[in-house]
């Protein structure tokens, strides 16, 4: 059984949470990220990307996707597991660690949802401004 391998992503690009999860299978190494930026939270709040290397090069193109909350994780394992196969991960790997992922998800859900929110109460109070007279 493969087993994605968890860890601390780099926190590049303005990313303030970040987990990467790692799977060697044969000579392919298949990569999730999962991660907050705030330029992309509109949208993608929860960001994640999926690809599958050979070589540290990308296999095939990798899959981007999103969930909009953390109340979206429950189920999310089959959209994960169809975007491992659309990066080459073999059918009898792909629902394993689609699965893996949820788990992540649902694990990290209260720590993602801190992290949004904290993201929420630093967006700028976008009432308008009074209108000034004109002179």
């Amino acid at each position: 059984m493969a087993i994605l391998r968890w860890s601390e992503g780099p926190k590049e690009r303005g990313c303030v949470y970040h987990k990467r999860g790692t799977c060697r299978s044969g000579y392919d190494s298949i990569v999730v990220d999962v991660f907050v930026m705030p330029r992309i939270r509109k949208a993608r709040a929860i960001a994640i990307t999926i690809g599958r290397y050979q070589n540290y090069k990308p296999a095939q193109p990798t899959e981007q996707w999103q969930l909009e909350s953390p109340d979206r994780i429950r189920g999310c394992n089959v959209g994960a597991s169809a975007r491992l196969l659309r990066v080459g991960v073999p059918k009898i790997l792909a629902g394993s660690l689609g699965r893996q992922v949820e788990d992540l998800l649902l694990r990290e859900a209260e720590v993602i949802r801190k992290v949004l929110a904290s993201l929420s109460a630093q967006q700028p109070n976008k009432q308008m401004e009074p209108a000034r007279a004109r002179r």
